[in-house]
């Protein structure tokens, strides 16, 4: 476990440090088809390849590269998803965004209600002035939620990823610090 890594609460969400105990869950939704089809992600099989995204998840804070919550809602703290930031280009002051969550919890406003408190988070304790994020045009419920931050498209990238077989073109998003009040 990481010292001092910072913890976010909602209303409804606790965002913490990823345990190895999260290893099973992991592996549940990381095989569901709904949830990873437009994240370019292989599926995880095993309880060690779930460990080993887990130890990724746990080194990016330490490492400065990113940072990765383990979404939990606060009476089971169990996994249901993830948030957070990676490629973070601290000379540049811009990292990429990113979540996931599971099948059963979505339409319930669990991404909306973190959302504010990790751009702020980004801005505020990253000295970030550029979030981005890079989105499936076939993903429609992930990029209106950008959409309802504020992000704007900036385009389309082209054959960006090689995903399951294909070349998958993106949209690129992103949201300026000076963009962001009212928000965070």
């Amino acid at each position: 476990m990481t010292d001092n890594f910072p913890e976010i609460e909602t209303e409804r969400l606790r965002l913490r440090e990823f345990r190895p105990d999260d290893a099973d869950k992991i592996r549940e939704i990381y095989t569901d088809w709904e949830v990873v089809k437009y994240y370019g992600l292989p599926f995880i099989h095993t309880l060690e390849e779930a460990r080993q995204e887990i130890d990724w998840f746990i080194n990016l804070y330490p490492k400065k590269e990113g940072i990765r919550w383990c979404i939990t809602e606060k009476d089971k703290d169990l996994y249901i998803g993830d948030i957070g930031y990676y490629e973070w280009e601290k000379d540049d002051f811009r990292a990429e965004f990113g979540f996931k969550l599971e099948r059963a919890h979505w339409r319930k406003g669990f991404i909306s209600e973190i959302v504010p408190a990790v751009l702020s988070f980004g801005y505020n304790k990253m000295n970030l002035n550029r979030i981005q994020a890079i989105v499936d045009p076939r993903n429609e419920p992930s990029w209106k939620m950008l959409e309802k931050y504020r992000f704007k498209k900036e385009g389309l990238l082209r054959d960006f990823e090689y995903e399951h077989g294909g070349f998958v073109s993106v949209y690129m998003y992103a949201l300026l610090k000076n963009e962001a009040s009212g928000i965070i």
